[in-house]
C-alpha cells in the first residue's frame, strides 16, 4: 500500500486545528482542582473544553470512568477516519510497547519511530529504578529491558549494582537528564515514584508539541490525539481524586504538563 502524500492531510489538519482550540491548558485544570467543591471542579472543566454535558452530573468514579471510555472511543473513531491504516495501528499500539516499535517502523515516518524509541528508553528507566528500589536480582532487570531505545541496555545492566549515590550522573548528558535527576531526588527524599511518572508524561507531551512545527502530514493529527488522551487522564485524576477525598496537594503533584 502506497503512503499518503503529506499534502493529503490538509483537510485533516484544518479539522484538528479547530479542535485544538478546545484543549484545556494546565492552569485551568489547576483552577478546577482548587474549586470549592466537586461541582465547581466539574463546571470549570466542562466550560473549559470539549466535554459532554453529562460530566456536570458525575457523582461517583464509575461515572467518570464511563465518560472517559466514551470520549476515548470517539477519539479512536476520529483517528480511524483521519489517519492511514498503518498510522492508526501505531496509535492503537500506544500502550503495547512490545508492538509499538514495529508499528512505528511500518508507518515509515521518522517522527513516530523516534517516539517509539523514547518510549522504550523511558520504560527502561522506569524498570531500572523500580527494580533497584525493591532490591530485585539483576537477572530480573536483564529480562525486562527493551533493546530498541536510544540508550543501550548494557548501560543499565552495568549500573544496577552501583550505590544510589553514584547514579546521579548516569543519564545526565542524555535527553533524560532532568527527568532522571528529579526522579532520583524524589526517591531519596520522598520515597515516591510519582515525580518520575509525572516527568515521563511531561517529556512525552513536550515531544508531541514538536509536531506543531510540521506543516503537512499525520504528525500534528496524531499529536492532537495524544494531547486529548492526556487531558482525559488529567480530568480523571482531578475528578476521581476529589470524589474519593484525596488531598489536593497529592493530586496536584500528579498533574503533568498539557499540550497547550
Amino acid at each position: 500500500m502506497s503512503r499518503r502524500h503529506r499534502l493529503d492531510y490538509a483537510y485533516a489538519l484544518g479539522y484538528i486545528k479547530a479542535l485544538e482550540k478546545y484543549l484545556v491548558p494546565l492552569k485551568l485544570f489547576l483552577e478546577a482542582l482548587e474549586a470549592h467543591d466537586l461541582e465547581g471542579s466539574l463546571k470549570i472543566i466542562y466550560e473549559s473544553g470539549l466535554w459532554p454535558e453529562e460530566i456536570i452530573e458525575a457523582k461517583k468514579p464509575e461515572d467518570i470512568d464511563n465518560l472517559s471510555r466514551r470520549e476515548v472511543e470517539k477519539l479512536n473513531l476520529l483517528m480511524a477516519e483521519l489517519l492511514e491504516p498503518e498510522i492508526f495501528n501505531f496509535f492503537q499500539a500506544e500502550k503495547n510497547l512490545f508492538e509499538l516499535g514495529l508499528r512505528a517502523r511500518k508507518t515509515g515516518y521518522p517522527f513516530f519511530i523516534e517516539y517509539s524509541r523514547y518510549r522504550h528508553d523511558l520504560a527502561n528507566i522506569k524498570t531500572f529504578l523500580r527494580l533497584k528500589y525493591r532490591g530485585e536480582a539483576a537477572d530480573r532487570l536483564e529480562k525486562a529491558l527493551f533493546s530498541d531505545g536510544f540508550i543501550e541496555p548494557q548501560i543499565f545492566k552495568k549500573a544496577y549494582d552501583q550505590p544510589w549515590s553514584d547514579l546521579y550522573s548516569l543519564l545526565l548528558k542524555t535527553d533524560y537528564g532532568l527527568l532522571w535527576q528529579k526522579s532520583l531526588l524524589a526517591l531519596a527524599e520522598q520515597k515516591t515514584f510519582i515525580v518520575m511518572e509525572r516527568e515521563i508524561e511531561n517529556f512525552l507531551i513536550r515531544f508531541w508539541r514538536r509536531a506543531k512545527e510540521i506543516t503537512f502530514g499525520p504528525e500534528p493529527v496524531l499529536a492532537y490525539a495524544m494531547a486529548r488522551l492526556r487531558e482525559i487522564n488529567l480530568m480523571r485524576i482531578i475528578t476521581i481524586g476529589r470524589m474519593v477525598k484525596v488531598p489536593q496537594e497529592l493530586i496536584k503533584e500528579r498533574l503533568s504538563e498539557t499540550y497547550v
